[in-house]
């Protein structure tokens, strides 16, 4: 939501607003939960997720930033 400041929450879904060759268009994101978890091959050991008393923070790098801004631009978002 930070990185789309004009996308917003619709019931269980983000919208993400943008601009495509003078039209506006939305792209709509919705996760679900797996009902069932499957087991991934490709991964030795499960990475266990940061709980929400972990305090941790995340730097991106230069190149990570001017990636992230290229992307954006070819998207016209």
């Amino acid at each position: 939501m930070e990185v789309f400041p004009n996308s917003f929450v619709n019931g269980k879904e983000i919208r993400i607003c943008g601009n495509e060759n003078g039209e506006e268009i939305q792209i709509k994101v919705s996760l679900t939960a797996a009902k069932e978890n499957i087991v991934n091959e490709t991964v030795e050991k499960p990475v266990a997720a940061a709980t929400a008393t972990e305090d941790y923070t995340v730097e991106i790098t230069p190149k990570e930033k001017r990636t992230v801004a290229e992307m954006l631009a070819a998207l016209n978002l």
